[in-house]
């Protein structure tokens, strides 16, 4: 027997950006606008977070429109204005700063055990040895970048690509530990846009922008990491009573079998459907190509907006940390359509 439920009717407009017409007030239909809805599945997830990040949400988008707004009375007229990417990527940079401004006791003592001097740092209930995580961590690296570096990225590049890049998975997995939030993103100003805009694209030789545009496309959307997952994972098994020491085995050969899954099923819908996301190739070397023709210096504008964005989050949580009473969180999350974006208090734009 089948049975449906009829949608529910929600009386309220769309977008309120529609009734704001007139300068300064009608920059805030910049995009998305100010779009009205209830996705009970968001209503749901909000129950596990905790208050003062949701007063946060909603804070800190009006302070995100005032910035159009401020922007609409001052005249000013630069292109992706008022930076929101450049100060969502500070702001990450930022939360990873204070995770390790303030677990710097334990990083000694943990840097002491692997260094083989005497540490009161204990291992024996992580999933692997302090010195195991080390090597490993080193040797992956050197592997990325050995890779890069035979595929045409110089070895500079890849070091700087891949430290920024795991700075950004490590704020994710700290807000996923604080907070919970299911999914995490940043778009169109990752690793390779900060590096650009550091030294300019005139620096970087052709050879290693064309041959680094697929890291383009893998950094261009940060959603689905796995990081943050692994970490919930042995969290679970750690209240479940599950022998981490084997949990991350698991994981490893999970890594290596959906890496083998995922080269196959795109093979296979290429060869039926045509190319997957084919869109996605082309917009990485076109963005290369720009790069090419048009080299640039470096972008002072772009990396004052990643600073402000690191001093939001230092002020923010200096003020948390101070301040029992203070009700702002500097971490919070935005939901656009059916994804949740961790953000440092200012939604993603569509466009890098």
């Amino acid at each position: 027997m089948c049975f449906s439920l009829p949608s529910p009717k929600f009386r309220f407009p769309n977008n309120l950006a529609t009734y704001f017409v007139e300068r300064p007030w009608n920059t805030i239909g910049s995009w998305p606008g100010m779009p009205i809805q209830a996705n009970p599945f968001i209503i749901g997830l909000t129950f596990a977070i905790p208050l003062g990040l949701l007063f946060s949400c909603w804070f800190f988008y009006l302070i995100w429109k005032l910035q159009y707004i401020l922007g609409s009375m001052a005249r000013v007229n630069i292109p992706q204005y008022p930076f929101a990417d450049q100060q969502l990527l500070g702001g990450y940079l930022g939360i990873v700063v204070v995770t390790l401004w303030l677990a710097r006791t334990h990083l000694r003592a943990v840097f002491k055990r692997v260094s083989g001097t005497r540490s009161n740092a204990d291992d024996s209930a992580e999933p692997m040895r302090y010195r195991t995580a080390v090597w490993g961590a080193i040797l992956g690296i050197a592997f990325v970048t050995g890779f890069c570096h035979r595929a045409g990225i110089s070895v500079g590049f890849a070091l700087a690509f891949f430290g920024i890049y795991f700075i950004i998975l490590l704020a994710f997995t700290r807000m996923r530990a604080e907070l919970g939030p299911p999914m995490h993103g940043i778009h169109y100003f990752g690793p390779f846009q900060l590096i650009v805009s550091i030294i300019g694209s005139h620096r970087i030789s052709a050879q290693t922008l064309t041959a680094s545009a697929p890291y383009w496309t893998h950094t261009k959307e940060f959603l689905n990491k796995p990081m943050p997952g692994y970490l919930e994972s042995f969290k679970l098994a750690e209240r479940s009573g599950i022998d981490t020491r084997k949990l991350w085995k698991v994981c490893l050969l999970a890594t290596f079998l959906s890496v083998a899954v995922t080269f196959w099923a795109f093979l296979d819908l290429g060869y039926k459907w045509g190319g997957p996301g084919a869109w996605r190739g082309n917009l990485a070397y076109n963005a290369i190509s720009r790069l090419l023709r048009q080299p640039t210096d470096p972008n002072a504008t772009q990396l004052s907006a990643t600073a402000f964005g690191m001093i939001f989050v230092f002020v923010g949580t200096a003020l948390r940390l101070r301040l029992f009473w203070w009700p702002l969180t500097p971490w919070r999350i935005h939901w656009q359509d059916t994804t949740i974006l961790t953000t440092s208090g200012f939604p993603s734009s569509p466009v890098g």
